[in-house]
């Protein structure tokens, strides 16, 4: 029943002219090491990048465009790093900021082989996070201190 799901996500967006990976919807909880550091849900994943929402009502001063990033996933065929920077941030107007929370995009970096293809099989629904679902983001320095 997955199959013609995923078949359906990956042709709608199969003539999308500013993305070169589809996106599949996901949503897992990740967080940060930093105390006081806001939740974080990863909404929407791709070969390219993620799209992440920020569970506070305003922007972290740690999160700006141009910043690196790592979001590190636990997945049933082991830890997996994806690292990147951060290239777009939107925080709601103040009226909105009640309904609607902040936000992020992420493009991946040039990612290693064995990282392309544990991806690829994540965006199939061939190795999921074991539930529940969880991840853990760093922004800058700590970022490049953890990458592999």
């Amino acid at each position: 029943g997955l199959d013609p799901l995923l078949q359906t996500i990956f042709d709608s967006q199969r003539f999308e002219k500013v993305r070169k990976h589809p996106r599949v919807p996901v949503q897992f909880r990740a967080s940060e090491e930093a105390p006081y550091s806001p939740s974080y849900i990863v909404r929407d994943l791709s070969g390219g990048g993620a799209g992440v929402e920020i569970e506070a009502p305003s922007v972290p001063k740690t999160v700006r465009v141009g910043v690196l990033f790592l979001l590190e996933l636990s997945t049933t065929m082991g830890n997996l790093a994806l690292h990147g920077e951060v290239v777009w941030v939107f925080e709601p107007p103040t009226e909105r900021s009640k309904w609607i929370n902040p936000s992020f995009g992420v493009k991946f970096g040039k990612l290693r082989a064995d990282t392309r293809e544990r991806l690829g099989q994540i965006l199939v629904l061939k190795s999921l996070p074991p539930p529940p679902w969880k991840a853990r983001v760093a922004f800058g320095s700590e970022a490049v201190t953890r990458m592999p």
